[in-house]
């Protein structure tokens, strides 16, 4: 049997790391990586990896909200186990507030999550040879045009 004082209680705590669905494979890890910061930040997987959250007084804890959202992110190319063309992640924004418990309740650490029932899907798509043979052939039209005159 445990006596718990909830009066002393001190609910501080470390996340080491918190992540939604399988480990990624390096190849996977690397084209994730290789995304623009301004499309999908690696970053947004583990927001909250390795942050402590501190409380300064007792008898209060903070409350954490952890909204995920599925995010695919298509690569095109060949597909291989080593290296995939669809990747699926997981992007999680998070938020914390403390909470002061009443004398008689015992704080607690909590932590809630929801899945979004949106999707985010980023497409990675590259020229066409034939779009990249009329984008050169533009440029040396117009260049001619230009010397021409």
């Amino acid at each position: 049997q445990h006596n718990l004082n909830p009066l002393m209680s001190n609910m501080s705590h470390v996340v080491n790391h918190l992540s939604f669905g399988p480990v990624l494979l390096k190849g996977a890890q690397k084209k994730v990586e290789s995304v623009p910061d301004d499309y999908f930040s690696t970053e947004s997987m583990h927001p909250v990896d390795g942050k402590a959250f501190v409380n300064d007084k007792l008898h209060q804890a903070f409350h954490h909200h952890v909204k995920v959202v599925p995010t695919t992110l298509e690569f095109g190319g060949t597909h291989s186990r080593r290296n995939p063309s669809n990747v699926l992640t997981y992007q999680l924004v998070q938020s914390a507030q403390i909470m002061q418990y009443d004398e008689s309740d015992i704080p607690e650490a909590r932590f809630a999550y929801d899945i979004s029932p949106m999707a985010v899907m980023i497409v990675k798509k590259g020229k066409r040879w034939y779009e990249f043979l009329t984008s050169i052939c533009a440029l040396i039209g117009g260049t001619f045009t230009v010397l021409g005159l």
